[in-house]
């Protein structure tokens, strides 16, 4: 039996892993659950020392909700340091992305006779810093693996070198890397060196766009559907519960009409459930805009940092054909195997000189047994458990005088719904909102919109403010905690943001200098309140703003 090598894929969503065939020393894909390669990148707490994850996590959580973590990922990406608090323990990220590795290697020692693996690639985002790359190293260590047989993998550079697996790239060509995810677009650009390596000699994205943008586009399509059939008293009628079976049967026929010309969704309103379906075509003139804005990115990138051979498409959006149409007419695009599993995979296609030949000793965490339940099924469970996470979990930090937990019910903790959205926000503020359109989900299946504003409205009398830019607004109790406890330690800030609070300490509002004016991002922990807005000449003009529409009362 040869030595076997592991890569590790943490997704927001779901998580990945390939492995090199004991006998062959092919490079696999790993199967993580009875029936897929992929598992949820979720995590569940059963107590202080206990943390069961993927699929097994998702089946259990509907008995602890509050304990249910839906991404560690999303934590590390927005705080290295991030911790939350189970029943009176302090669990760190550190410990909910062990339990995860912990998972993975289980499942992979299992196919090899329970010897372990000579080494580990654990990849990551090109844009994370050394503290969050340290964290994940250190999440792998506490799931047993010596820290001399781990090495880290930018994503892009695992997507490039799966790619020159079955292309020939001369030295010095230059790869696009269009990395289309669940929630973020990532454009990077890869040069290749005489001795087959990749530097990263461009990047960008849009971490606002993403495949839940879609997901937003067809529910617009889905609710005007209703009205049209049943009168809008019918989609008033659809529950909470019902509203996260939507979001579901929506992202499955979003995936569906990938592949096929039409897909069908079922509404349950009050009265009856209502059977829809949608077109691809249809689809697509929904999801256009999008689109272009996406392909725009990507030309800008490209087009900045060199001509680009070819664009290689990775994350699940990739596969939408109108996606790859409309690069195509820019640039030339090339796809490769399964998108969700190209990261992983690329991943072990690195120079395996350097690491250890000694087998390293540990005991791998079995995982608990999986239940045989339909993916379909626990697709619904984690949209619905999510929300339930969005009426009682908070984020923990060492402000003493962060505010307690909301008695507030899952309706108003988490909105699906315009009216849901409007019922929560100050009155001086819901006035002055127009023509609300659906933007996309947030990570806890909340749905947020983008509205214009009335620039007549009292609230903008004598305030330096351009009259056009949109706001974006949601309700979202779990995001807004982490974003007020991101901005009290400063995690959240980028480009010097200032950060001011209300004087209850329950919202912060972080004003950024933006090339098109100052912008506010303002977040209440106890309303779940979410509110963006830029446009405005000075700061003063955005604090008279918050003040008017009662954001910071």
């Amino acid at each position: 039996m040869k030595p076997w090598r592991l890569s590790i894929d943490i997704g927001t969503s779901n998580t990945a892993a390939a492995h090199t065939n004991s006998a062959t020393g092919v490079i696999e894909a790993l199967r993580l659950t009875p029936t897929s390669n992929l598992m949820p990148s979720a995590v569940l707490v059963m107590d202080a020392h206990t943390i069961v994850a993927g699929t097994t996590a998702v089946n259990q959580a509907e008995a602890r909700p509050h304990a249910f973590i839906p991404s560690p990922k999303l934590l590390l990406t927005r705080n290295a340091a991030a911790t939350v608090m189970v029943d009176g323990h302090s669990i760190s990220v550190t410990q909910l992305l062990s339990a995860l590795v912990s998972s993975v290697l289980a499942i992979a020692c299992a196919r090899h006779a329970d010897v372990p693996p000579r080494s580990v690639v654990l990849t990551h985002p090109q844009a994370w810093s050394a503290a969050q790359t340290r964290v994940l190293l250190d999440a792998a260590v506490a799931a047993g693996l010596d820290e001399t047989v781990l090495s880290l993998m930018p994503e892009p550079e695992a997507a490039g070198r799966h790619y020159a697996t079955a292309h020939s790239l001369p030295a010095g060509s230059r790869l696009g890397i269009f990395d289309f995810g669940g929630g973020t677009l990532d454009v990077s650009v890869l040069a290749m060196a005489d001795d087959g390596t990749f530097t990263v000699v461009g990047a960008g994205g849009d971490a606002d766009l993403g495949g839940r943008n879609f997901d937003a586009r067809l529910h617009d399509w889905v609710h005007g559907a209703v009205d049209e059939e049943l009168g809008s008293e019918a989609w008033e009628s659809v529950d909470p519960l019902a509203q996260m079976r939507l979001i579901v049967d929506i992202r499955a026929a979003k995936e569906v009409l990938s592949e096929a010309p039409a897909a069908a969704v079922t509404v349950d309103t009050a009265d009856r459930p209502l059977p829809l379906q949608i077109t691809r075509p249809e689809f697509e003139d929904h999801i256009a805009s999008l689109i272009s804005r996406a392909v725009d990115l990507a030309h800008f990138i490209f087009s900045e940092s060199g001509p680009v051979r070819t664009v290689y498409l990775t994350g699940g959006s990739s596969a939408i054909p109108l996606v790859q149409r409309s690069l195509s007419a820019v640039v030339s695009v090339a796809t490769l195997d399964d998108p969700k599993l190209v990261i992983a995979e690329g991943a072990l296609t690195t120079n395996d000189a350097n690491t250890p030949s000694d087998t390293p000793t540990f005991e791998p965490t079995r995982p608990a047994t999986q239940s045989k339940r339909r993916g379909a099924f626990i697709a619904v469970a984690t949209a619905v458990v999510a929300v339930m996470v969005g009426a009682v979990m908070w984020w923990q930090h060492d402000d003493s005088a962060a505010p307690t937990a909301p008695d507030t019910s899952m309706l108003t903790s988490l909105a699906t719904t315009e009216s849901q959205v409007r019922a929560a926000l100050p009155s001086p503020l819901n006035t002055a909102l127009q023509s609300c359109a659906r933007d996309k989900f947030t990570d806890y299946e909340a749905l947020l919109f983008q509205c214009q504003l009335s620039s007549g409205d009292s609230l903008f009398d004598s305030l330096g403010w351009d009259g056009t830019s949109k706001a974006t607004v949601g309700v979202d109790v779990s995001t807004t905690r982490r974003e007020v406890a991101g901005a009290r330690e400063g995690i959240t800030l980028i480009n010097g943001g200032v950060v001011t609070e209300n004087s209850g300490r329950t919202a912060t509002a972080v004003l950024y200098d933006d090339p098109l004016g100052w912008r506010v991002d303002y977040a209440n922990a106890t309303t779940g309140v979410l509110v963006e807005l830029g446009g405005f000449s000075s700061r003063r003009d955005i604090s008279t703003f918050l003040e008017r529409s009662g954001l910071m009362n």
